[in-house]
């Protein structure tokens, strides 16, 4: 038990800078997936990169597993879900539940730490009559492993109905000295805001004051705390090291717009978030967030040339003036170079413009290791051949972790075999990883093969007969004749 104390004080101090992944996704009536499990295979120390591709028909749930993600890191960063996610369960379930796994490890390797977070999906009943999204029967679980030690699983903490706290034991350590009633009338908020308790506000203002407070309080809570440090550590790595990038941007770029989500150092220090920085037009940013994307676009460009030759990108500063509180704005103008000669954004092809929307995310991935991207159709607008040599380039020499949906099937002939997921047509087992693959196979090939023979477990296509699709087009355009 002495040696145990040790390990877990030992995480305390690691925790903090644990490279964080994401090992298992399970998703239970999130839209058309009655259930669907993917395994990230957890790579040896030779191969640092994680990348997982998921390809399918249209409509079979890949997008499902981005929007899961999404909602993952809207919850661990201790913010509210959006009214639209209440769309997003299974009407016929009426409750959604997802499942995420993770591994935190120490920068020395000599450890790591596995969490396990679920979560439910729930439209409830208001007392004004209104039905609201709640987010219910948390569950948060967390081994630690060690040389020549692996210490079982334990729940950590999980809420209820009529906003219940358990297990008793941990609650007692973890919220020593809170009024219980508080309790209670923050998790109800928490229910009604459609937002996670676990990773709430009121949470983590806690385990901060519990992190600062902890020597004055008994001897157990040393070797319990570093419970505290993983919720603080998973809710750090929502805010600042997980990216979810929908297609709601590509939306945004035919506004327009242009989407930026980044994670940038400079001089002040470190940076994180999204914009949404006009194209067809010019914006107005303080002066220190004009720096911040200056910062930005000149990482982009070391890459972007490589990309497309002679093509560089600019914020041109157009006017600057103080706002009413002495603050400098500058008025500024997206622009690009090419050859010397400058061109406002707008008039740049889409494809180029959603390459810049997720160049800076791939440069994250590339080089920082606990860095998770999920990227809805990764393959929009870009070439398929330049497609396969990013993704080849990300797996081969990357640090981070990729998780991407595609209709391209180029990544097939360049990823590893285990980096693929496929979607099937049964509800109930919605992901799989194809089977009987030899190294030297193309799965490209395969993978059309077994379209058509369905030499796999499940079904990986609803072939459409042709014959019908032919009437249906006849049928559809009579009234045209």
């Amino acid at each position: 038990m002495e040696y145990n104390q040790t390990v877990y004080k030992w995480w305390v101090q690691k925790m903090k800078e644990s490279k964080v992944r994401i090992i298992a996704i399970k998703i239970e009536n999130l839209k058309n997936v009655r259930q669907g499990d993917i395994q990230i295979p957890v790579h040896d120390e030779d191969s640092q990169a994680s990348i997982t591709a998921i390809f399918g028909q249209n409509g079979s749930g890949k997008t499902t597993v981005i929007n899961a993600l999404d909602i993952l890191k809207t919850l661990i960063s201790g913010n509210p879900l959006s009214e639209s996610c209440r769309y997003l369960i299974n009407m016929d379930a009426g409750k959604a539940k997802l499942t995420f796994e993770f591994t935190l490890e120490d920068p020395e390797r000599r450890g790591k730490a596995r969490a396990v977070y679920s979560f439910g999906l729930e439209i409830l009943p208001g007392i004004d009559g209104e039905s609201y999204l709640a987010v219910v029967d948390e569950t948060l679980k967390a081994a630690v492993e060690a040389p020549n030690l692996s210490l079982r699983m334990q729940e950590i903490l999980k809420t209820g109905k009529s906003s219940t706290l358990s297990p008793a034991s941990k609650v007692k350590v973890l919220l020593n000295g809170v009024d219980p009633t508080d309790r209670i009338v923050e998790q109800k908020l928490a229910e009604k805001e459609s937002r996670s308790f676990l990773f709430s506000p009121w949470m983590h203002n806690l385990f901060v004051h519990y992190g600062i407070a902890g020597d004055s309080r008994k001897a157990s809570a040393n070797t319990d705390s570093w419970m505290v440090q993983l919720i603080l550590r998973l809710q750090n790595y929502g805010r600042r090291e997980l990216f979810v990038i929908s297609t709601r941007h590509s939306s945004v770029l035919s506004l327009g717009f242009l989407p930026l989500s980044f994670r940038v150092r400079n001089s002040e220090g470190e940076y994180f978030g999204s914009s949404l920085l006009k194209i067809d037009d010019s914006f107005s940013l303080p002066k220190e967030l004009v720096e911040v994307h200056k910062k930005i676009i000149d990482e982009l460009n070391f890459v972007l040339a490589e990309i497309v030759p002679g093509l560089e990108l600019s914020i041109k500063v157009l006017d600057t003036h103080l706002d009413e509180e002495g603050t400098t704005i500058h008025k500024a103008q997206l622009v690009s170079l090419k050859n010397g000669k400058q061109l406002p954004l707008q008039y740049e092809s889409e494809g180029i413009r959603k390459l810049i929307t997720v160049l800076q995310l791939l440069i994250c991935v590339y080089n920082q290791a606990s860095v998770t991207v999920a990227i809805d159709e990764l393959d929009a607008g870009i070439f398929e051949y330049l497609l396969g040599e990013l993704v080849t380039l990300l797996q081969t020499h990357g640090k981070g972790q990729l998780i991407f949906t595609c209709h391209n099937l180029r990544p097939l002939e360049t990823l590893s075999k285990v980096s693929n997921v496929f979607t099937t047509v049964n509800p109930e087992r919605r992901y799989i990883r194809m089977k009987n693959i030899k190294e030297d196979n193309n799965v490209r090939k395969v993978y059309y093969r077994d379209i058509i023979v369905q030499d796999q477990e499940e079904v990986l296509y609803d072939s459409a007969n042709t014959a019908s699709l032919a009437l249906a087009f006849r049928k559809a355009g009579k009234d045209i004749e």
